[in-house]
């Protein structure tokens, strides 16, 4: 291969075809597009020139990318080679996304546990206090019946201390 460097302009005056082409296309398959530089000092080595041939021939025969993704692995293989650390760093990435995410819902799913166990306490108090509530109740009855005998028992029994409902 040669060591000579292209511009995007370059590349596509080479193969007669218009820079938003080229630029499509290696942003569709940047795997096949080695460079050297960023920016406007970008430059693109001599694969380059392969790979837009491959794809604009692929093109022109109206083939799928998929059909033309093939072709440039059969051609190319070099280039993926060279560009697996990539698209390593970018499944790590990923990976360190979902780890990430992984441990949020984590938290959340034990915040929740929290949550439930608080509310199963706070609905024994509460069923606690129901039966405090009931038992007072229940208190309240039967000192209201106390109450209500008492005020039967005509003044004469009252000052004698007898109870007309146990027959004295």
């Amino acid at each position: 291969m040669s060591d000579k460097l292209y511009t995007i302009r370059e590349l596509a005056g080479l193969l007669n075809i218009p820079e938003s082409n080229v630029r499509y296309y290696r942003n569709k398959w940047p795997e096949y597009f080695p460079h050297q530089g960023d920016g406007r000092n970008k430059r693109y080595e001599a694969g380059a020139v392969d790979a837009l041939r491959i794809i604009a021939e692929g093109m022109n025969r109206k083939e799928t990318a998929t059909e033309i993704e093939k072709a440039l692995r059969q051609a190319l293989p070099m280039f993926l080679e060279s560009e697996q650390e990539p698209q390593t760093s970018v499944a790590t990435t990923q990976q360190q996304a979902q780890q990430v995410a992984l441990l949020a819902i984590s938290e959340q799913l034990g915040r929740i546990a929290d949550q439930q166990d608080r509310i199963e306490r706070l609905e024994q108090e509460r069923n606690e206090q129901q039966q405090q509530i009931d038992s007072l109740e229940n208190q309240i009855q039967q000192l209201r019946e106390e109450i209500k005998k008492t005020q039967r028992r005509t003044l004469w029994q009252r000052l004698r201390g007898t109870d007309p409902n146990n027959g004295e």
